[in-house]
């Protein structure tokens, strides 16, 4: 009989997701393992034991000093996993939304030098403490909302010195806030404008120089790039995430959010883990996540917020791709946390 020092008992509902391991697909994801009057035992903060409440006096053997919490008419659920953000920026973009609501587009706004290029320019300005309390405040106000994981990218830098900073501040918050954090490697978020050699050139200097620093020093699981129409290819992105996944960080991509650009197919080709966003993804694209098994990320905080259809889950659940769903925090076009 497990020991516990605490016992939740009486949960309306208690949602442990027991059940496969891997990413679940089609049917499967509607699956939630719910435990009506349920109740949850842990000890030194792991559950030692789920079950119906009437069977815990049974089960557990509770401490002198144990907690015992009645969650009656409630739901309790495992920590939200938030598995695309970028949280690491300086700077408000506030006056965007100002810009969208009278009817300017995301395409336009970036055109006029706003845009992911304003928040790269009052980030390489900031100091680090400036990244670092921002970045703590947004990951503490996740925790609010119930969110536990939280997956971060960097891509407000796009220079050696600002992408490695912003990297190591993920680390350090990673040893001293409460959430697990997942940093990924962003580097080609966007082609800056004072880099010589445009797109081709930018990914040069991002595979020869940047990526191998980052991964010696294991600075990030992940590597994502925007492919898109106006910042990376299909073939740039394959290009960045194959160098990427041959140094060890595991690909990722944002991919057919504004234009269908092959980046499910890219997706599919490389083995990322996910393809995100995907408003746009061609039946063939489709085909291919669900070939791979890549994972579909969709972010509708976006679509709402930039005023486009919201991404259509059923059509990808219907095909047998495993799909996410994440809030794609951002100073710019989702500024949500949860």
């Amino acid at each position: 009989m497990p020991q516990a020092d605490f016992l939740l008992v009486h949960a309306g509902q208690l949602l442990t997701l027991s059940g496969p391991s891997g990413p679940r697909r089609g049917g499967q994801a509607s699956e939630l393992s719910v435990i009506a009057d349920g109740a949850l035992a842990s000890m030194n903060g792991r559950i030692v034991w789920v079950g119906g409440s009437d069977s815990a006096v049974e089960a557990v053997a509770l401490t002198p000093d144990a907690e015992v919490l009645d969650a009656s008419g409630r739901v309790v659920a495992p920590g939200f996993v938030d598995s695309h953000t970028h949280p690491l920026f300086a700077g408000s973009r506030a006056a965007e939304f100002g810009q969208r609501a009278a009817g300017a587009t995301y395409e336009e706004i970036l055109r006029s030098g706003g845009g992911i290029a304003s928040t790269v320019r009052a980030t390489r300005l900031a100091s680090r403490e400036e990244i670092s309390g921002n970045l703590s405040a947004v990951l503490r106000r996740m925790l609010l909302h119930g969110t536990t994981t939280v997956e971060a990218k960097s891509g407000y830098g796009l220079d050696m010195d600002t992408e490695l900073a912003c990297l190591e501040v993920l680390s350090e918050a990673s040893a001293t806030l409460p959430q697990t954090i997942v940093p990924t490697f962003m580097g080609p978020h966007a082609v800056p404008s004072d880099f010589p050699g445009g797109a081709d050139g930018y990914l040069d200097f991002m595979i020869e120089e940047v990526l191998p620093v980052v991964a010696s020093r294991k600075l990030a699981s992940f590597a994502d790039i925007f492919c898109e129409r106006g910042a990376f290819d299909a073939d740039q992105s394959r290009r960045f995430l194959t160098a990427a996944r041959d140094m060890g960080l595991e690909p990722r991509i944002h991919a057919d959010e504004l234009s269908e650009c092959g980046g499910a197919l890219v997706a599919s080709e490389v083995g990322a883990r996910s393809a995100d966003h995907l408003l746009q993804t061609s039946d063939e694209g489709l085909g291919a996540l669900a070939a791979s098994g890549t994972i579909a990320t969709l972010l509708p905080g976006t679509a709402f917020f930039l005023g486009k259809d919201f991404p259509d889950a059923r059509r990808f659940l219907s095909a047998g791709v495993p799909v996410a769903l994440a809030t794609d925090f951002n100073p710019g076009s989702c500024f949500t946390e949860s």
